[in-house]
């Protein structure tokens, strides 16, 4: 199976991990990205590609994909996400290093990254001691290396706009607007930019249960000289720290367009998906995507070992072709 469809929703993660960690790793001196949830985006004319049976299970493959990296998202930044801070934001304590950075709500400055490269903000924040609805940060990258995998380049626009409890706590809700100009990130001899905006919730207030939302009107991706692009899209993961072994909830909205895919498709959350310990498949859940003429296919999670595909080519309701696959091969894992 052509697994490129996978590596754009894995491009998708990493940036919104990077966007998610601008308030801890601007700290230590490394980069973070993403995109924030603009007004302004694409109109959704609705599906263009029609779903066939020849072409089902690629499909399929490229939006399970996506889903799975919500998983991915959460494991990676459950650690520099979610632990104390000494009692101070990390953003913060960056800031406060900066020259006359306490003297006024403007701040200014920039930090060397851990390995090489800069990182230079500048923003408004309302009480340089605590983040604040409305406090504006812009981080511009300069082949920032921090010794996490990465090599960052570009800008990332952020805005607080909602921040319920302390945030120097492990317990609160707080919502970023992303702003992604050319934001370039290499990894393993990969390159992927993206541009437009995205928002982006952490609510923990319920700890140990932990709520991520990603959600945005337009976002585009590029890498190896093509370009997918997410619209109206909004994908929630939730995971429960509490439960051994820990337990994900994932859901996925949104539409799709990819020229490789030759078309747009919607899809949605039919049934939530569900995962029980990191290393483990989701067990149970069903994803509906359709494409153009109503078209469609479900995909239909029947145990860890087994994921079914039902295609629908015509729109009637009569399934015209049932798929019986494993999880591996649908994310084009196994080299088939």
């Amino acid at each position: 199976m052509n697994t490129k469809e996978g590596k754009w929703y894995r491009s998708l993660a990493v940036l919104a991990l990077v966007a998610a960690g601008i308030l801890t790793t601007i700290a230590s001196g490394g980069g973070g990205g993403g995109g924030g949830g603009g007004d302004d985006g694409a109109t959704n004319g609705g599906p263009t590609l029609a779903i066939t049976e020849a072409n089902g299970e690629a499909v399929s493959s490229a939006v399970m994909a996506g889903v799975t990296d919500m998983f991915d998202f959460t494991e990676a930044t459950e650690g520099p996400l979610f632990e104390p801070t000494a009692g101070t934001l990390p953003v913060l304590q960056k800031i406060g290093g900066m020259p006359g950075a306490y003297s006024e709500a403007p701040v200014e400055g920039t930090e060397p990254c851990a390995a090489r490269g800069t990182i230079a903000i500048t923003g408004e924040l309302a009480d340089p001691l605590t983040l604040t609805v409305g406090d504006t940060l812009t981080a511009v990258f300069d082949n920032c290396d921090d010794q996490d995998g990465f090599l960052i380049n570009g800008e990332l626009g952020l805005t607080v706009t909602a921040l319920n409890g302390d945030p120097f706590s492990d317990v609160f809700l707080l919502t970023l607007d992303l702003v992604l100009t050319d934001l370039t990130i290499t990894a393993d001899s990969e390159t992927i930019t993206g541009n437009g905006d995205l928002t982006y919730t952490l609510d923990t207030l319920g700890f140990p249960a932990i709520l991520t939302v990603l959600s945005g009107v337009e976002l585009s991706i590029a890498a190896d000289g093509e370009t997918i692009i997410f619209r109206d899209f909004d994908q929630t993961l939730e995971v429960d720290l509490g439960t051994v072994p820990t337990s994900f909830t994932a859901a996925a909205n949104g539409t799709l367009e990819n020229a490789t895919l030759g078309g747009s498709v919607d899809y949605e959350t039919v049934v939530t998906i569900q995962a029980s310990g990191e290393d483990n498949p989701p067990y149970t859940g069903e994803i509906r995507i359709t494409g153009a003429e109503s078209s469609s296919v479900r995909i239909v999670i029947v145990s860890e070992q087994v994921v079914r595909l039902e295609i629908d080519v015509n729109g009637d309701g009569v399934v015209d072709e049932f798929i019986d696959t494993t999880w591996a091969e649908l994310l084009g894992e196994t080299g088939g």
